[in-house]
C-alpha cells in the first residue's frame, strides 16, 4: 500500500492570487507580473528511494534514523538554506506488516556530512529496510541543481 503525509496543500493559481490580494491588496495599485516556473513545474515529479538503513533511536537523537539514496545532492536548496521547504512523502509498503503505533523518524541522505538531513522529524507507523520512500512534488529546484558530492551519478530520469 502506498502512505502519504497530510502535508499536501492546495496548490492552484487561484489560491496563489486569493493570498495575494488578502496579504497586501497588491491587485489595487499595481499591475503584478510573475514568474510561475516553480508552480508550473513542481508537481511533474517524484523520486523514488529505497530504505537503505533504519538506525533504532539514542539519546541524542529519540528518534529512529532512517537512510535514504537521495539527499543534500538532490535538494540543496532544502539542506543548505533556512528556507521552509517540506515536500510531501508517502511510503511505499513491500508486505503489508502489522503498522502498530507512530513513531518518530529523521529521515536523511546518504551524503557524508550531518547536514544532509531532508527532514528532521516525521511521525509514520513501522518504517523497514524493505520498502520505498517518495518524496513527491520535486520538479522544480532539484534534479537542475544536481550536486556531484563526492562524484555522485544523477539518478535515473523516467519520462512518459
Amino acid at each position: 500500500g502506498i502512505e502519504f503525509s497530510q502535508d499536501r496543500q492546495e496548490h492552484s493559481a487561484k489560491a496563489y492570487v486569493d493570498a495575494l490580494q488578502a496579504s497586501c491588496g497588491l491587485f489595487d495599485s499595481f499591475n503584478v507580473v510573475t514568474e510561475f516556473g516553480k508552480f508550473v513545474h513542481q508537481h511533474t515529479s517524484f523520486v523514488v528511494s529505497d530504505i537503505e538503513y533504519v538506525i533504532p533511536s539514542n539519546e541524542l537523537t529519540g528518534k529512529d534514523t532512517v537512510f535514504l539514496h537521495v539527499g543534500a545532492d538532490l535538494f540543496l536548496r532544502k539542506v543548505y538554506s533556512e528556507l521552509p521547504i517540506s515536500f510531501p512523502w508517502s511510503i511505499i509498503r513491500t508486505e503489508n506488516l502489522q503498522q502498530g503505533a507512530a513513531k518518530k523518524y529523521q529521515i536523511v541522505g546518504p551524503l557524508c556530512f550531518a547536514g544532509d538531513v531532508l527532514y528532521s522529524e516525521i511521525e509514520a507507523p513501522l518504517i523497514t529496510e524493505s520498502e520505498k520512500f517518495v518524496i513527491h512534488d520535486i520538479g522544480a529546484n532539484t534534479l537542475s541543481l544536481w550536486s556531484k558530492h563526492c562524484s555522485r551519478a544523477e539518478p535515473k530520469l523516467i519520462i512518459w
